[in-house]
């Protein structure tokens, strides 16, 4: 199929959902009078929104129609000799939701049944499906199943507590708390995904909290597994405002794991923000957006949220799923690296309080160390101290330094030259653990060379508008994409930027060098730097100050050492 055939279908299904939103059904012969070789494409597309749940009742809704016969409240009923149905908790198309009580176990449960045969085989393929999954504590178990005056039940564990959508109606959680609980929940979605069991359908209604806080996943109703797509037998299933584009659009070819990652984005963008990333009028409208606009901006709805948040939700919710963390884990490690650093910011922030009443000149004789060696004066930076420069950032611009870094203490990034973008990702070189790592505006992209610690060794960066090169004493070790002109803002030795008090480089610097243009295009054999035509600063020891006053080697003043 064709681009513009593509757009075409497009055209013709959001015509559908208007007729039908209207009440009138229109077929896909008369959709396609104009465009018969689309006729059979339109039909399937149909077939699939027609399973859509924004076309049903919610099931996870509380029962509003009475009119079946079948949806009655049962409760007080006794199923299989065995379960006393206490109080009906919701009802939708598929089914009925009862808290009951095993009588045998004597232990509260979750019940299940199913208001027809159609309804009933659906439960059953869900209680297959969970019962794939390994026993988890984030995750709903199934304990039985059976038959009731010719309709299937599920029996499942109660979850004492309310949903997530509940929990959010009554009160607006806390940065940290919507962070934890997403990351909870991708960790535990996890062990589903490892089985090739794809969820579809996560949204606040189906994550229930424990009388913990814990989340729970529940309802794997409209689940299917990785052999369902490859068999195309997953259609288009979900709910629609946390739907992927990928499953809205019906090509299933790339559908996978990612759409989940999908959906736990807008459900972290709901939480940030209180309000959802497509401020739709209507279905069809929400339809579009989802499938070609752009979401509202986190930052803009709540601009307390930090711009490495904004941009962990934001990938998560790529239109793309290649776009996307390759897994769950990868998501959820995101988020646990962010909570980790903000652990350590409000550490630093303690301690700049409690420093404000030492002096400076105090300050930087404790903290900002210069050491005597048999390689001459050599800066000594403790994971406290950075350099500001005054050297603004531009494009074609190459980065390098002479490093050589403390024992690794942990798994977090250091920056030894940075130059952060208010609202975006800055230019920089990092070591993430013990691997060197190029961040550009766009991202961080991490090599797979180690930086040996306690040893001198030669970095460097190319920045340009096309592509970011790292080396690593000469040696090309990752490339990555180009990064964009403009952002005034500073580079920063020895961290990420000027507003930032995270990331902080430990270990020894003999000399950076920053230079318009690009200086290595392929390998190159390392030497000590130099000023030359393309060099805007050249910054070592042996020419500073004792005070906190930098000068470069050609005596200007070329920035400030500062300590925290």
């Amino acid at each position: 199929m064709t681009d513009e055939d593509k757009d075409l279908v497009t055209d013709l299904l959001v015509q559908w959902e208007e007729e039908f939103e209207a009440g009138r059904e229109v077929t896909p012969e008369e959709l396609c009078t104009e465009y018969p070789h689309l006729t059979e494409t339109v039909r399937q597309k149909i077939d699939s929104l027609k399973s859509i749940s924004w076309t049903k009742k919610d099931p996870a809704r509380p029962l509003t129609d009475q009119r079946d016969e079948a949806a009655k409240d049962i409760s007080g009923t006794v199923l299989a000799e065995r379960y006393q149905l206490d109080r009906l908790l919701g009802s939708g198309g598929y089914g009925q939701v009862y808290r009951a009580t095993d009588l045998k176990l004597r232990r509260p449960v979750a019940v299940k049944i199913g208001h027809h045969r159609t309804s009933c085989d659906l439960l059953l393929d869900e209680a297959r499906r969970v019962a794939r999954c390994p026993k988890h504590p984030g995750i709903v178990g199934v304990h039985d199943c059976g038959e009731h005056s010719g309709r299937v039940f599920l029996v499942f564990e109660y979850v004492a507590g309310q949903s997530l959508a509940e929990v959010v109606r009554s009160k607006r959680l806390k940065e940290r708390e919507a962070v934890e609980l997403v990351a909870t929940v991708a960790e535990s979605l996890s062990a589903a995904h490892k089985l090739g069991l794809v969820h579809r359908d996560l949204k606040p209604e189906n994550i229930l909290l424990d009388e913990a806080g814990q989340p729970m996943i529940a309802d794997f109703g409209v689940a299917c597994t990785l052999d369902d797509v490859a068999k195309g037998r997953a259609g288009t299933s979900g709910t629609l405002q946390y739907m992927s584009p990928e499953i809205l659009s019906g090509d299933t070819q790339l559908l996978d794991g990612r759409c989940d990652i999908h959906s736990l984005g807008v459900v972290l963008f709901e939480l940030l923000a209180s309000q959802p990333p497509f401020p739709a009028k209507d279905k069809t409208e929400l339809r579009e957006q989802i499938l070609f606009r752009p979401p509202t901006s986190l930052r803009q709805i709540a601009p307390k949220v930090s711009v490495e948040l904004e941009a962990i939700c934001s990938k998560a919710m790529a239109k793309h799923p290649g776009d996307r963390y390759g897994s769950v884990d990868d998501f959820a490690a995101a988020l646990r690296n962010w909570l980790d650093g903000t652990k350590s910011r409000r550490l630093w922030l303690r301690i700049i309080g409690l420093v404000a009443l030492v002096s400076v000149v105090g300050l930087a004789a404790v903290w900002l160390a210069v050491r005597s060696t048999n390689e001459g004066l050599i800066l000594h930076f403790d994971g406290r101290t950075r350099i500001v420069t005054n050297v603004q950032r531009k494009l074609p611009v190459t980065v390098e330094a002479w490093i050589k870094p403390d024992p690794y203490q942990d798994e977090n990034c250091q920056f030894i030259v940075g130059s952060d973008i208010p609202g975006e990702y800055g230019l920089g070189i990092a070591i993430c653990g013990s691997v060197l790592s190029v961040e550009h505006v766009e991202g961080m992209v991490n090599s797979t060379a180690a930086v040996p610690p306690n040893r001198w060794s030669h970095v460097a960066a190319v920045f340009t508008e096309f592509e970011t090169r790292l080396y690593l004493d000469g040696k090309l070790v990752a490339t990555a994409p180009g990064s964009r002109p403009g952002g005034k803002t500073r580079f920063v030795i020895g961290n990420v930027g000027e507003n930032n008090l995270i990331s902080f480089y430990r270990g020894q610097i003999r000399s950076v060098r920053i230079s318009q243009g690009e200086r290595y295009v392929g390998e190159f054999k390392t030497s000590e730097l130099e000023v030359d035509a393309e060099t805007l600063a050249l910054i070592d020891v042996s020419a500073t100050t004792r005070n906190d006053d930098l000068v470069d080697r050609s005596g200007q003043r070329i920035g400030r050492i500062e300590s925290y």
